[in-house]
């Protein structure tokens, strides 16, 4: 008889992460910047993406998700890319056109608005992508794996401080990075949330220290 070497996602969703939904619901709802961190295969995709339709569903939230190979569309300039919204539902045309000037301006864009993405550096494009979420202004940013440097978690706050976005969710590999800019780190292990990290004081790595949450 063949063994079997894999459970079906769904499977593992319902015996363990699903368990811990409210409560993680209760921790987007109460913080502005979660983190999620663990290893590849842990369940990182699979929770974000169930948050995403339980927000959507459930609450009735705008929530755009981003993986990391979300692309940009190279035949289109990044005015054009900017003026694909990821959510385009009830976004009239002057309201798209000013919302697209808004965001290449504040994510410093504006310059190479009439450029291809083969024109532009990487970085560019990044910023791209998350300009393409931010016109559509949803409740809620998730970013799986996203490589965001410096410069973009300050546009993002930025972002933020504007009323063009309320929270974010990121997921990464590294706690290092997730101790720089969350208020709260869900730590993940095999399809199950091992810890939960809530992070005191201000947003400079030297300064900052997490306290572990008990489980319930």
């Amino acid at each position: 008889m063949k063994r079997t070497i894999y459970t079906r996602i769904e499977d593992v969703w319902s015996s363990n992460i699903s368990s811990r939904l409210g409560e993680i619901l209760d921790l987007i709802f109460t913080h502005t910047v979660i983190g999620v961190v663990g290893k590849p295969y842990s369940g990182k995709t699979t929770l974000l993406l169930r948050l995403k339709e339980t927000l959507e569903r459930k609450f009735k939230l705008r929530v755009v998700y981003i993986s990391s190979n979300c692309l940009v569309e190279p035949e289109l300039t990044i005015y054009e890319n900017l003026s694909c919204p990821i959510l385009m539902d009830e976004i009239s045309e002057n309201n798209l056109e000013s919302r697209v000037e808004f965001v290449a301006e504040r994510l410093k864009l504006s310059k190479v608005k009439d450029k291809y993405p083969h024109e532009v550096p990487p970085e560019a494009l990044t910023r791209v992508t998350l300009g393409r979420a931010l016109v559509s202004k949803p409740d809620i940013l998730i970013l799986d794996e996203v490589p965001l440097n410096a410069e973009d978690w300050m546009l993002l706050g930025m972002m933020m401080s504007e009323g063009m976005l309320d929270k974010i969710v990121y997921s990464s590999h590294s706690l290092h990075d997730m101790v720089k800019h969350c208020d709260i780190i869900l730590i993940l292990e095999d399809f199950k949330v091992v810890a939960i990290l809530r992070i005191k004081g201000i947003p400079h790595m030297s300064r900052r220290t997490y306290a572990s949450i008990p489980l319930r």
